[in-house]
C-alpha cells in the first residue's frame, strides 16, 4: 500500500526494491531483476484488481481520462550494490461503454494487470494515445533497463554478423 503522500514513482521504486531484497538471498553474486508497476489516475493509484468488479470500476474510471503508468526497477548487482529508477508513461484511454469493458473482463486478462488491462494483449483496444515508453506499459522498461544493463557490464552487445 502506498504511504501517506508517496508518489505512483517513490511507491513502484519502494514496491521494486522490497522485491529485490526478498529474493536477492536466493542469488547471491548473480545479477537481479525487479519491477513493479502501478497506474495513476489523478492521486488514485491502481494495482491489480482483487475481483472482476473491482477491474469493471478501475476500467470504468480511466475510460476516458489521461493516466500515467509508472514502473519502478531496482538492479541487484553481482558484486553488491544497487541501482533503481522509474519510468512513466502516459495512456489516454477511449470513453469505451460499459458492456464492452464487461466483455473485456469476462475475458480474464485483467485480473493480474496493474490497472485492469494489458495494452500488449487485448486491451490494446482500450488505448486511444500513449506518450512514453510502450514497454513501461506493458510492465518493464526496456530501454532504462538495458541501459543499466549495459553500463554495469552485466550484458554486451552482440549485433551484427
Amino acid at each position: 500500500m502506498p504511504e501517506a503522500g508517496e508518489t505512483p514513482q517513490a511507491f513502484a521504486l519502494r514496491a521494486a526494491r522490497a522485491k529485490a531484497a526478498e529474493v536477492a538471498p536466493l542469488y547471491p553474486g548473480t545479477a537481479l531483476i525487479a519491477a513493479d508497476t502501478v497506474v495513476a489516475l489523478g492521486g488514485e493509484l491502481m494495482g491489480k484488481p482483487e475481483t472482476e468488479e473491482d477491474a469493471l470500476g478501475m476500467l470504468l474510471r480511466l475510460a476516458g481520462a489521461r493516466h500515467v503508468v509508472c514502473t519502478g526497477c531496482a538492479l541487484r548487482l553481482p558484486g553488491g550494490g544497487e541501482e533503481s529508477f522509474c519510468a512513466s508513461s502516459e495512456v489516454e484511454m477511449k470513453a469505451w461503454p460499459e458492456n464492452a469493458l464487461r466483455a473485456y473482463v469476462a475475458g480474464g486478462e485483467p485480473m493480474d494487470k496493474a490497472g485492469a488491462y494489458a495494452i500488449q494483449g487485448q486491451g490494446a483496444f482500450l488505448a486511444e494515445l500513449i506518450s512514453g515508453s510502450f514497454s513501461n506499459i506493458v510492465g518493464l522498461p526496456l530501454t532504462e533497463l538495458l541501459s543499466a544493463l549495459l553500463a554495469h557490464e552485466i550484458i554486451s552487445p552482440a549485433w551484427g554478423g
